[in-house]
């Protein structure tokens, strides 16, 4: 054979079939050595992670609000957990549900949204 190019010998660009990142982009690549090829863009993996980032904090916030709901029930409705210290559980209760109803949600959408 002699130093033909790929376009010499009739050969094009191949496609190569990995797909980058996971994201569906397929990337022409040159056969050999020539300066032919596309790159990929528009790409963003980010956004998958910002997406279970967002999933996991928001089941936190909503075990956070069922666990505290759970432990006023349970204090209001058993009679034998109506006591001064379980009062101040409640409380405490109380004041972590405000905290995942107002503040959580708003955290979650200030980190998200500012990367």
């Amino acid at each position: 054979m002699t130093d033909a190019t790929p376009s010499e010998r009739g050969e094009g660009a191949t496609v190569d079939q990995r797909e980058p990142m996971g994201c569906g982009v397929r990337v022409a690549t040159p056969s050999s050595g020539s300066e032919f090829g596309v790159t990929p863009g528009g790409c963003d993996t980010g956004i998958r992670t910002q997406n279970w980032a967002i999933l996991c904090l928001s089941i936190i916030v909503i075990l956070a609000i069922g666990g505290n709901v759970l432990v006023c029930l349970a204090v209001c409705y058993q009679r034998k957990l109506q006591n001064m210290f379980n009062y101040f559980l409640v409380s405490l209760a109380l004041s972590d549900m405000l905290s995942a109803i107002l503040v959580m949600p708003l955290s979650i959408v200030k980190e998200t949204a500012g990367k």
